[in-house]
């Protein structure tokens, strides 16, 4: 073996090496942004429930109906039970998986935009399916079908929190191959370059949704069920109008279908 050869492996070793070293410190860095946004989250709902909880006694003297610190508690509490409920998703879906079986994609569609109508209520913000899920039988996905409504839901809810009211928010299902993409676009300001490379993070939350109601779980949420299905969550900005979640899961073969296995280790 001579030199030159030597050489070469040395330096083929050594760019093998810096590669697994940065991709461990972009892994570090990604959990240390999470730790700090989970820290900051948390420290801002504590905050408001001792200010709140601390003057209730004051607020309540010669008040006839609920007091505002009372409701601003109650709201800082139901927050903090969704956000420790997103967090207790995504650990579970890393420590166990999921149970697969045969789920009708249609169903799917149907029961996660029924959920995000029920969600946004009376503010004239509407979901639009602008086309229909591939006919019955040829859109069976093998997997945890809570899970994969969970996954649309959130892709719906988040494109109607940065729609206007009156905005109608486009759902669509297409086959391309053996995948299928459940499209889904809002008519809101679109993700900025830094948005689109940390939305699916959690806990982050870009420019237009701080101050807002959102956790910055609902996406990291659906990128992992779809990650854990096989599949992955593309976003991007419309060249039209505001920002397109595109969620891709593999169909089900026939033989898959009807042998799933119990659970993906």
């Amino acid at each position: 073996m001579g030199l030159a050869t030597v050489w070469l492996l040395r330096r083929s070793a050594t760019g093998v090496q810096q590669a697994i070293a940065a991709e461990r410190e972009a892994h570090a860095a990604a959990q240390r942004r999470f730790l700090h946004r989970l820290s900051h989250e948390l420290n801002n709902v504590a905050t408001v429930l001792q200010v709140g909880l601390g003057n209730l006694s004051s607020s309540t003297r010669g008040e006839t109906g609920p007091p505002t610190t009372v409701a601003n508690a109650l709201l800082q509490i139901e927050r903090l039970g969704r956000l420790t409920k997103g967090l207790g998703t995504l650990a579970r879906l890393d420590a166990l998986g999921v149970q697969r079986a045969p789920v009708d994609l249609g169903e799917v569609l149907a029961e996660a935009m029924e959920m995000a109508r029920h969600a946004a209520g009376g503010d004239q913000r509407t979901v639009a399916v602008a086309a229909p899920a591939p006919p019955a039988g040829q859109g069976v996905l093998l997997g945890d079908r809570d899970l994969l409504v969970q996954a649309v839901y959130h892709l719906v809810d988040n494109a109607l929190r940065f729609s206007a009211p009156g905005a109608a928010v486009d759902v669509r299902a297409r086959r391309d191959g053996r995948w299928v993409a459940v499209e889904v676009a809002d008519a809101g300001p679109g993700l900025t370059a830094d948005d689109l490379l940390h939305a699916a993070e959690p806990l982050y939350r870009g420019r237009a949704a701080r101050g807002g109601e959102g956790l910055g779980l609902g996406l990291p949420l659906a990128q992992r069920i779809a990650q854990v299905h096989g599949g992955r969550l593309e976003l991007r900005n419309d060249a039209r109008r505001g920002t397109r979640a595109i969620l891709w899961l593999p169909l089900a073969t026939m033989s898959s279908a009807h042998a799933h296995t119990p659970r993906d280790e």
